[in-house]
């Protein structure tokens, strides 16, 4: 799969809905300091990926809050077997003087290719609120300041990331200002700033296999680090609380103003439908969370489908395995085993187990021999088929159904038993079509056999099961 140029990295289309993963198999990724992976399920085509940064920390006085994480949500169009790669941002740790750091990123690829990033949030800060993670690629925080006024306890420093960069460092304008938060890293970058040993350090730059935290000054904010994940956020000074990280970074926070929270990130490419928001102030400092979401699909495991004669009404009955979002299920019956009709529904009970299931035919007027076949459909309205049966009036179903009978054109095979080849012969014993390769779904041209009688063979794992045909 081809890497993303640099101009698709900043497209980004906001759905008006929240994704839902109702109905769905769902599977959660927590904060664990480490890259996750998980693997597309056999038959996936779509998943549905929920993303949410990490917040950053909460100062022990006041009661501000912390910046939440980025949300982003995105439905994505996969491969069976591709590997989705998970880094669950971590919410930046609480210092004890009126600082904290910043959250880290959380993002998602698939095979490789970078496709959600949900921005952190900045520390809760003396003065007020860390700045929440951003929807939009940026990150933010307050203006910086030019050299000419700069001031050590200025409320104008930090200034976010843009276009993948990571967030400045608190304070970064004047070479007299030497401490302030730690800006959080970026795509391209880790945060920005002079990162000396009594500072907060930058969170390091986006990577898939994860990026730390920057680190607590060493002289009065020791262990108050920015959170782990896809970019890390940054650390916190005394007072001064460190960006959260993201597709671009959030600024760090100087002493007086607050700190920025990270950018965000969704790729277009391959996106089916999106969800974003911005992050939002809270008192809970949390990690960030992945959520991968996906219908089971069809076909379900069909076990089993049967059916009975018994005079007045024709018992049809069927039993499922991993059996998942199914809508409902269609018994559909044909007298010539070309036109078939819907004669009724039956619920599923979408135990993930599976189930056995009964449908009782009651209309049979004077015919004696009828086809049945079962339709079955998905909440996705995906629809699959189960194979043919044929009940006689008064007799159990055939283990192998060919119709029409006669036939001029194409002749189809069904079978309640796996099939692994197909021999027609002449009645003289002479093969005249062979496949071993066998697709009951796909007919099997006749058109140029000349008219007459046919024997059709089929080959089971244990038997050989015998039908004849009327080429006409």
């Amino acid at each position: 799969m081809k890497i993303l140029i640099p101009a698709l990295l900043f497209l980004s289309i906001s759905a008006k809905a929240q994704l839902s993963c109702a109905s769905k198999i769902t599977v959660n990724f927590n904060f664990t300091g480490g890259v996750q992976t998980w693997a597309v399920p056999a038959g996936v085509t779509i998943i549905t990926i929920k993303t949410r940064g990490a917040t950053g920390g909460l100062a022990p006085t006041p009661a501000n809050s912390a910046g939440g994480g980025a949300v982003m949500e995105a439905d994505y169009t996969v491969v069976a077997g591709q590997i989705v790669t998970i880094l669950v941002g971590g919410r930046g740790l609480n210092g004890n003087d009126n600082e904290a750091a910043g959250g880290g990123a959380t993002g998602v690829y698939i095979n490789g290719v970078l496709k959600l990033v949900a921005g952190g949030g900045g520390g809760e800060d003396n003065t007020g609120n860390g700045g929440n993670g951003q929807s939009g690629n940026n990150g933010t925080s307050t203006t910086g300041d030019n050299a000419s006024n700069c001031g050590c306890t200025s409320p104008n420093n930090g200034l976010g990331g843009t276009g993948g960069a990571g967030g400045n460092h608190g304070e970064f304008a004047c070479a007299v200002c030497t401490n302030g938060g730690g800006g959080g890293g970026g795509l391209n970058s880790a945060g920005q700033g002079n990162g000396n040993a009594n500072a907060g350090r930058p969170g390091q730059q986006g990577n898939i296999a994860g990026a730390a935290g920057g680190l607590g000054s060493g002289d009065d904010a020791v262990g108050v680090n920015g959170g782990w994940g896809w970019a890390g956020g940054g650390g916190a000074d005394d007072r001064e609380s460190g960006g959260g990280g993201g597709y671009s970074g959030g600024g760090g926070g100087p002493e007086g103003f607050n700190p920025g929270g990270g950018g965000s990130f969704s790729d277009p490419t391959g996106r089916t439908a999106s969800f974003t928001a911005n992050g939002a102030s809270t008192a809970i400092a949390s990690d960030g969370l992945v959520t991968i979401c996906y219908f089971n699909i069809l076909p379900l495991t069909l076990q089993s489908f049967s059916g009975a004669a018994f005079g007045t009404y024709n018992l049809i009955k069927w039993k499922t395995a991993d059996e998942y979002n199914i809508d409902r299920f269609v018994v559909e019956r044909s007298e010539d085993g070309i036109t078939f009709t819907s004669i009724g529904e039956v619920s599923p009970t979408n135990n993930g187990s599976g189930n056995s299931y009964e449908f009782r035919d009651n209309s049979l007027a004077n015919s004696p021999k009828l086809f049945y076949r079962l339709r079955v459909i998905d909440r996705n309205r995906s629809e699959k088929y189960s194979s043919v049966i044929l009940l006689r009036k008064n007799g159990n179903s055939e283990k192998l159904v060919i119709y029409p009978n006669p036939v001029s054109d194409n002749l189809f095979v069904s079978s309640s038993t796996r099939i692994i080849k197909i021999e027609i012969l002449t009645v003289t014993g002479s093969i005249v079509y062979s496949n071993k390769l066998v697709n009951l779904t796909t007919p099997v041209s006749v058109s140029l056999l000349a008219k007459g009688i046919y024997i059709l063979k089929a080959y089971t794992e244990s038997e050989v099961i015998i039908n004849r045909f009327v080429k006409k």
